[in-house]
């Protein structure tokens, strides 16, 4: 749920992790409403319109870092690899991503 989800981001924000990212990647929620689907409480700070609403207003506010939302691996039908080590591109659009391994 997105109280899990944030203490997660909680403790790497609190760790420095966040803020020494050159990009982040955010993978999918699948058991989650999101968008138009349900607002979101949560006990901790508010009312969100998705998971990434949540995670984009409490903790990339201060953070100049390409973020993408929605990679398709773990918990969905499609998982592609993210090759832990290896050197990579992020670049985010508006409404889409790409990810280029160097």
């Amino acid at each position: 749920d997105m109280d899990h989800i944030h203490r997660y981001l909680t403790v790497l924000k609190h760790m420095g992790v966040l803020e020494n990212a050159e990009g982040i990647i955010f993978g999918e929620w699948t058991e989650v409403p999101s968008g138009e689907e349900a607002e979101i409480e949560s006990s901790r700070g508010g009312t969100f319109d998705s998971i990434a609403d949540m995670i984009d207003r409490q903790f990339l506010q201060d953070l100049d870092v390409p973020v993408a939302f929605g990679f398709p691996a773990g918990h969905s039908n499609i998982h592609y690899p993210l090759l832990f080590g290896r050197n990579a591109v992020l670049n985010v659009e508006e409404d889409s991503y790409t990810l280029e391994w160097n």
